[in-house]
Parts: structure tokens; C-alpha cells; sequence
């Protein structure tokens, strides 16, 4: 793939996932998910930047005739853009890493399913 090579070890700082966190409900797995990628995203240099967002309370309600729209994911990456934020940013609440889902907006998504 073209593109600048990966940085070393040392200048990417990859945090450890907390293994306990790991083992709580969806929601904090979440929350530890999107800890550990923005750090990433955080010390990537190059390109455009993403952030991270657990997106599993907050709907797309933008389309408000389409109820299949308001689907879920669990943790969407979206552009660190300010057209992006301005759309799927949630500027209340006490949810760090909560913002709703803008499906155009969203570059990857993962959906976090924990064994019973």
C-alpha cells in the first residue's frame, strides 16, 4: 500500500488495553476501545486524522422518515474534520466518547458482541 512506512515502536506509544475492563459489559469495552485507538490516532503523523467515538447510545436521527437509519454500532471512527464534528459531534452529556451516529460520516466502525 503506498503511503509513508509505519513509524517505530517507540514513536507510536501503542497503550496496553486494561484486561479488566475488557471483561466488564459492552459499554466499557467500549469506552477502553476507544481509549487505546485515539491514542493511536492521536500520535499518527501523516494524513488525515480519525477519532474514535462510542456511538452505541446515540442513533442516526437525522433522517427522520427512515426509522431502519437509526440502527446502531457500538464504536464508529469518524474524520477529525471540523465538517465532520459539526454533524456528529454531541456537544451535552457526560459521555466522553459519546457522539451520534452520522453513518456518511463514518470511516470504520466496529460492533462489540461479549459471550454470555
Amino acid at each position: 500500500m503506498p503511503g509513508p512506512d509505519l513509524p517505530s515502536e517507540s514513536v507510536l506509544k501503542i497503550p496496553d488495553l486494561d484486561r479488566a475492563r475488557l471483561m466488564r459489559g459492552e459499554s466499557t469495552v467500549c469506552t477502553e476501545l476507544c481509549r487505546v485507538a485515539q491514542t493511536i490516532f492521536d500520535n499518527c503523523p501523516h494524513g488525515e486524522k480519525l477519532v474514535a467515538w462510542k456511538t452505541r447510545d446515540h442513533p442516526d436521527s437525522s433522517d427522520r422518515n427512515d426509522y431502519s437509519a437509526q440502527s446502531r454500532v457500538d464504536v464508529s471512527f469518524y474524520p477529525a474534520d471540523d465538517d465532520a464534528k459539526a454533524d456528529y459531534e454531541r456537544r451535552m452529556g457526560q459521555d466522553v466518547f459519546g457522539a451520534s451516529i452520522r453513518w456518511a460520516w463514518i470511516s470504520l466502525l466496529v460492533e462489540i458482541e461479549k459471550a454470555s
